[in-house]
């Protein structure tokens, strides 16, 4: 619905709130339920439309009077009220979405935070750093962003970097891959000499690269 039609409405609605207090068609049945009223009062008491002319110009008076004081207040919700409280609403619908957005960063931030110190616990307890990144299910829950980020902050705590051996052939961007990989065929990353054997498993599949280049790598001693 274009901005023009939905302010419309919403003037029109506001309007026929203050006015009448209902919505427009009420305002209708009361106009017919007076015309109606007229005519009974004619029909009973045998009076002709001449001496009924009176209240019909009245009923006629009346009608003009409510459209005149409809329109004026239509124009002015139309113009100033009605763009002002959506304005308003719209801004209060931001500042809400802002603030949601801002708890989710602090949830997911919180959540990285956690899972970061879950795998530095890992590794302490010996367990090589890539087969912890795979243990903790980052290819499934997290972006590459994320395993860049986690890799970054191991470094920067004096932690091996879990793609270390390998880093010469698989480049910073394929890192996420290389673990969906690895779990689509069940392959652990359990030491060293498993991740050269993995790396050169996937390389060899993807023939993307000449097979010198497997030379990269250096197997484990």
């Amino acid at each position: 619905m274009s901005y023009n039609r939905m302010l419309c409405r919403r003037s029109w609605k506001d309007t026929c709130d203050l006015v009448f207090g209902a919505p427009f068609f009420t305002f209708v049945i009361g106009i017919i339920a007076a015309a109606v009223a007229i005519y009974l009062q004619r029909l009973f008491t045998g009076k002709s439309g001449f001496d009924m002319k009176e209240a019909l110009v009245s009923l006629g008076f009346g009608i003009c009077a409510n459209a005149i004081i409809f329109v004026y207040i239509f124009l002015f919700y139309f113009l100033y009220a009605t763009p002002k409280q959506m304005n308003l609403e719209a801004d209060g619908k931001l500042v809400e979405a802002r603030e949601t957005l801002k708890k989710l960063q602090d949830s997911e931030a919180k959540e990285f935070d956690e899972t970061y110190y879950s795998i530095v616990e890992w590794i302490r307890n010996g367990h090589y750093p890539l087969y912890a990144l795979q243990e903790h299910k980052i290819d499934e829950f997290r972006s590459n962003d994320d395993v860049v980020r986690l890799c970054d902050r191991l470094v920067s705590d004096k932690h091996e970097h879990p793609f270390g051996i390998i880093m010469t052939v698989i480049p910073q961007s394929e890192w996420l891959n290389l673990l969906k990989w690895a779990r689509g065929r069940g392959a652990k990353f359990y030491d060293a000499t498993d991740t050269y054997k993995w790396t050169v498993d996937l390389l060899k599949e993807r023939g993307g690269r000449p097979v010198s280049e497997l030379g990269a790598i250096k197997p484990p001693s």
